[in-house]
């Protein structure tokens, strides 16, 4: 049982990296990010800034996957740098990260070091404009939702606004965020709650939709996002990490 456990990973990893490197794909990816920096200008000017924050969070991913999550489910610092980039470029005052963990702890870190006026994130970043963002954490599971909790209390960021997914999606949050990331659950509940995962940001507000690597899953995505009119990019260049995974954005009308 183990040994076709471990097969069917390798097997999986095989087909991902051959993906990966498929000349449409390649293709997507280039024309992609001429369309993303088109539409989000300010984004080219944050390479610099983008190559400090992933060395600022390189050793908390470490510390993260050593102690609290698996590499495999951890944001990579590629996202982690782009999120930040996001949020600094469109002045987000509203974050909310669905999927808590890794991520939590860096937009909270990053609205720590604006609150205290300096700090490794915010001089990485370059600076930000006004206020510090509010962050939520959201998750499906209440357990995952404890580990998150735990492990941004440890490291001396804010620990409010953490909710389970089913309480959280009750209340008023509908267009009442600027910017979006959906990383929550297993690729199932990733698409179940794709729609509304979307219709929590404002309009004019971006979503960044993580693990679409995965083939069955982006495709169904894509298809969702088309049919309700939402552009929709890869991010591929800006987030690709060891293990191919990669996002993409959308844009809520």
């Amino acid at each position: 049982m183990a040994v076709r456990r471990i097969l069917r990973s390798v097997s999986i990893r095989a087909r991902r990296r051959l993906a990966d490197l498929s000349p449409a794909e390649q293709a997507r990816a280039r024309k992609d990010r001429e369309a993303l920096l088109r539409r989000l200008p300010g984004l080219g000017d944050l390479d610099d800034a983008v190559d400090r924050l992933d060395a600022v969070f390189a050793p908390y991913h470490a510390d993260y996957c050593a102690g609290t999550g698996h590499p495999v489910h951890a944001a990579s610092v590629e996202l982690i740098s782009f999120l930040i980039a996001l949020a600094r470029m469109g002045d987000a005052r509203r974050i909310v990260d669905l999927g808590s963990g890794l991520t939590s702890f860096a937009l909270r870190r990053l609205a720590l070091d604006i609150e205290q006026g300096g700090g490794e994130v915010l001089e990485a970043l370059g600076g930000w404009n006004g206020e510090a963002p509010v962050i939520t954490s959201v998750d499906d599971s209440p357990e995952w939702l404890e580990k998150t909790r735990a492990y941004l209390g440890d490291r001396g960021v804010t620990t409010d606004r953490l909710h389970v997914w089913d309480e959280f999606i009750e209340g008023d949050v509908q267009g009442q965020f600027d910017l979006v990331l959906h990383d929550m659950g297993f690729m199932d509940v990733r698409a179940r709650t794709l729609m509304q995962a979307v219709g929590l940001a404002r309009s004019g507000g971006v979503v960044v939709l993580d693990d679409m690597h995965k083939a069955d899953f982006r495709e169904g995505a894509l298809r969702e996002l088309e049919s309700a009119g939402l552009p929709t990019l890869s991010a591929k260049t800006f987030t690709r990490d060891d293990l191919t995974r990669f996002a993409y954005v959308t844009f809520p009308a």
